[in-house]
C-alpha cells in the first residue's frame, strides 16, 4: 500500500457480557459522538460474551435514518482457535468468556 491509499477510520469496539435492548440506541449515539468529533468513517464492533445467544438488535431503520453495528456471538467459534493462539490478548479474551460461562 502507498500511503496515499491508507484511509484513515474510528474504530468502536465493545464486549458485551449480557443482552441489551438498548444496544442499538447507545451504538448509534456512539456512532454520531464519533462521526461529529472525528469526522472520520466509523466502525463498530459488540464482541457478546455471555452464557446465551444474542437477541439485541443489530439494525434500525426509521424515516431518515438507518444505523446498524456489526455483532460477533463468541460462542460461534470455537474456544481452541482461542486457547492455542500465540497472541496473549485473544488467550485473555477466551478466559473472560470461560468465566462468563460459570
Amino acid at each position: 500500500m502507498t500511503k496515499t491509499q491508507i484511509k484513515t477510520t474510528s474504530l468502536h469496539i465493545e464486549f458485551q457480557v449480557e443482552d441489551s435492548e438498548e444496544m442499538i440506541y447507545r451504538m448509534a449515539e456512539y456512532y454520531a459522538i464519533l462521526l461529529r468529533k472525528y469526522r472520520l468513517e466509523v466502525h463498530q464492533y459488540v464482541f457478546y460474551i455471555a452464557k446465551t445467544n444474542p437477541k439485541m438488535t443489530t439494525k434500525i431503520s426509521c424515516k431518515n435514518f438507518d444505523f446498524g453495528f456489526t455483532l460477533i456471538n463468541l460462542q460461534d467459534y470455537s474456544h481452541e482457535i482461542f486457547l492455542n493462539s500465540d497472541i496473549p490478548e485473544e488467550v485473555i479474551l477466551e478466559s473472560k468468556r470461560f468465566c462468563s460461562k460459570n
